[in-house]
């Protein structure tokens, strides 16, 4: 069995403004300021971790997607694009062409996935998603550029990923998570992300109480 892969994250140090990775996330990285941590960057797509500071401005290079994990004044919460404002929330998911200004409300911290500069002709307006249960397991997708596919979980129960034809990856959002596959087993902290390769066969994320985690592929 091919084990799952534990890709290097790439830490972008930040000022006193960037301080939700370490004091909301909890991720486990000795820098006490972080703006981005780039987790994966595969042929197709790159995800990365950000923390928006005082309202850093984003202009990507390719189609960018990004999904609020976090806000520390919801009320207030938005994205200024080519300045068009756009009402955003946690667990809201929207996407801009390549080349785009975003500007968000400061205290956001997002997930973030950018792809390739080609596929998308407009903006995806912010989107809390469709949901629906497996079990007691909470499955919500979300309209994305070509190139990937995003599921976001809430977890309850042991949840099992089917054999992947192509390579997906595990974010994992709040408390660690157990990974287990027929070759072993591992545990996920926060922040961390997991690349489940073909070969590896299913895999099973199990939660302490309860656990979050976004699905890429």
């Amino acid at each position: 069995m091919t084990a799952p892969q534990r890709p290097t994250p790439t830490i972008e140090p930040g000022t006193s403004a960037h301080r939700l990775l370490r004091g909301v996330l909890r991720v486990d990285a000795p820098e006490r300021s972080i703006r981005r941590i780039r987790l994966l960057e595969t042929a197709a797509w790159t995800a990365s971790l950000l923390d928006t500071g005082d309202g850093d401005r984003l202009t990507p290079a390719g189609d960018l997607t990004i999904h609020v994990l976090w806000q520390l004044d919801e009320k207030d919460a938005g994205v200024i694009v080519d300045g068009a404002p756009y009402p955003i929330a946690p667990g809201d998911t929207m996407s801009v062409p390549a080349g785009t200004e975003i500007i968000p409300t400061p205290g956001m911290l997002l997930a973030v996935i950018e792809g390739s500069p080609s596929t998308l002709r407009g903006v995806i307006p912010p989107s809390h998603g469709v949901e629906w249960f497996e079990g007691y397991n909470r499955r919500t997708t979300y309209e994305t550029p070509e190139g990937f596919r995003l599921e976001r979980w809430k977890i309850t129960q042991p949840l099992t990923l089917p054999a992947p034809t192509a390579p997906f990856a595990v974010i994992c959002l709040a408390e660690p998570l157990g990974l287990a596959w027929r070759g072993g087993v591992d545990l996920v902290g926060r922040g961390a992300c997991r690349l489940i390769e073909p070969g590896t066969g299913p895999v099973t994320l199990l939660p302490d109480g309860l656990g979050y985690a976004l699905v890429i592929s």
